[in-house]
């Protein structure tokens, strides 16, 4: 499980939306949303995003797009995936697997691209922060960074 790239929100049909997770040597369908997916991670690894997400927002100033800390190679950062209404539009991309981010979307170590919806900036602001919490939790994973 350490080597999710990235989770997105996927149509699946007679089911409804679900998730497509893409590994360093493939990927795999699941029929829950890209959130679902990362409580679950969050639980697997006794990570508390809710408190998490408080002392984000109290220490940190960071007021939305929480970064997923999950461990030191799992930091996922948030991004519009897709236009819906009804739906889950944001999918996630661990920041430990990203090349580079541009215009033509997010550029991952093994060579994909990921489209987005959201602002270049935003994005690339959204992966610094996750990026950042993950080099933290690297340097010192006893600690309480959150």
């Amino acid at each position: 499980m350490d080597n999710i790239m990235a989770i997105l929100p996927y149509e699946i049909s007679k089911v409804g939306v679900g998730s497509i997770v893409f590994f360093l040597d493939g990927y795999k369908v699941y029929e829950k949303i890209p959130t679902n997916i990362l409580k679950n991670l969050c639980s697997k690894y006794n990570v508390s995003i809710k408190s998490s997400n408080k002392n984000l927002k109290s220490f940190y100033n960071i007021s939305r797009n929480y970064p997923w800390i999950i461990n030191s190679k799992m930091s996922f950062f948030g991004f519009k995936y897709r236009k819906s209404s009804i739906d889950d539009q944001r999918g996630f991309v661990n920041s430990y697997f990203v090349k580079f981010i541009d215009d033509s979307g997010i550029h991952l170590l093994t060579g994909e691209v990921i489209s987005f919806l959201n602002s270049t900036n935003t994005v690339i602001r959204n992966y610094m922060v996750a990026d950042y919490f993950r080099l933290k939790f690297l340097d010192n994973p006893y600690s309480n960074i959150l």
